[in-house]
């Protein structure tokens, strides 16, 4: 099995299943930032097409043993676990048998950027 820490480093950009926020790890400094559509012109928006996102700063920590990922945001929380089925990446939110799918995130891997 992959380490998280390897995960995060090859696919660092995280969607919500909306694809109205985004996540980007820095596996480097343990840093994170949430970014979010502001406030969108239509229903159509998403992250990447949005004129104005709100960005949070964070921070995240892992646990290699349990696969799992805290990521805290201002006053926010989640922990969430972390595996990766072939090139794909997943944050599910919550227990795999009741998961949180709109608060979960999805990626894939970018092995051109990764550094392992």
């Amino acid at each position: 099995m992959r380490s998280v820490e390897f995960m995060l480093d090859v696919c660092s950009l995280f969607n919500d299943p909306d694809e109205r926020r985004m996540l980007v790890f820095n596996t480097e400094n343990k840093t994170v930032e949430l970014s979010e559509i502001d406030s969108p012109m239509n229903g159509e928006d998403t992250v990447f097409t949005a004129k104005q996102l709100k960005k949070t700063q964070g921070t995240f920590t892992v646990d290699e043993d349990s696969h799992t990922i805290r990521v805290v945001l201002g006053s926010r929380t989640g922990d969430y676990v972390a595996f990766m089925p072939g090139d794909q990446c997943l944050l599910v939110r919550g227990p795999l048998d009741s998961a949180n799918l709109r608060e979960s995130w999805y990626a894939e891997a970018d092995y051109d950027t990764g550094s392992d």
